[in-house]
């Protein structure tokens, strides 16, 4: 009725041709769809010996990355982004594929960031997800297309959920961190994985408060596979030092002299002995200004 120009048969045969068509064109592009990474070729493999011989800059199989640190104003965030080469098995002299892992952190040492079992507290993974898992284990990485990360079947590149860090795979051959890290992290909460180092410097002056930190990229290899022996090849890929700078005094005055900014303390009390002093404080704005996402920068003690 719609097409007076076919006969019905015709039009019968026109259908089963087109559905045909449709089923090959579709088998067609499944085929092209890789299903698994080549861990030969699209995988990137280290060589620790030709790296303590030549040199990280003679190398053709070392690992690629980019990275920016930027800070979002709104959010007092420091977030970070890192590319990264996507690491297989590494190899050595007298060992073979015996594992590879990035560990992104604010560490120096190395004595900090290993064990990896013991990860400081704003590392890229937990101590939890090593928990009663074989030190082969640790190791163990996804060849599927894209590579499967930030899951705990694959622990070279770990679990992210209940970090700052979030992990995705772009390639075969490629990978994208992302990190974010609230002023009060930065500041108080990245430390060593028993607390007793802090890697935040803050310094001020009657102008501004510098907090100070370094982002490392570390490539990590255990010893030999066959057990675990503590030690560990390492190597510093990325070292960049940064400053979040908050100006003490910005824009305090209204153009006819009133204070856009005033604060008063309401009261100072302490629950009991045991506890701490507990200061409360109203700040008023004029200008019909708000204060939001409020963040303390500075602690009495400091």
């Amino acid at each position: 009725k719609n097409f007076p120009y076919l006969k019905s048969s015709n039009l019968e045969k026109e259908r089963k041709s087109m559905f045909a068509w449709c089923v090959c064109f579709a088998l067609v592009i499944v085929d092209h769809v890789q299903s698994e990474c080549n861990d030969d070729t699209d995988v990137l493999h280290i060589d620790w010996q030709a790296l303590s011989t030549e040199g990280s800059s003679n190398l053709l199989n070392w690992p690629a990355y980019e990275y920016n640190i930027t800070f979002d104003h709104f959010n007092m965030e420091v977030v970070i982004d890192a590319y990264l080469s996507y690491l297989g098995y590494s190899v050595d002299k007298d060992e073979e594929q015996i594992g590879t892992t990035y560990v992104l952190d604010f560490a120096s040492d190395d004595a900090e960031i290993l064990p990896l079992n013991e990860p400081g507290t704003c590392s890229n993974r937990l101590a939890s997800d090593f928990a009663d898992r074989d030190f082969t284990d640790w190791w163990s990485y996804s060849t599927a297309s894209p590579p499967v990360v930030g899951d705990a079947g694959y622990l070279a590149y770990p679990p992210f959920l209940g970090t700052h860090w979030f992990m995705e795979s772009m390639s075969c051959s490629s990978i994208h961190v992302r990190g974010h890290f609230s002023y009060k992290a930065l500041f108080d909460e990245c430390t060593s994985y028993d607390g007793s180092r802090r890697y935040s410097t803050l310094t001020t002056d009657d102008r501004w408060i510098n907090l100070t930190l370094t982002f490392y990229i570390n490539v990590v290899s255990p010893l030999t596979l066959r057990s675990n022996t503590g030690f560990y090849r390492a190597y510093q890929l990325v070292s960049a030092p940064f400053v979040v700078a908050i100006h003490k005094t910005i824009m305090v005055l209204e153009p006819i002299g009133i204070n856009l900014f005033t604060m008063s303390i309401l009261a100072v009390y302490k629950e009991d002995a045991q506890s701490d002093f507990v200061l409360v404080v109203i700040t008023e704005s004029a200008e019909y200004l708000k204060l939001s996402n409020a963040s303390l920068v500075v602690y009495p003690w400091d």
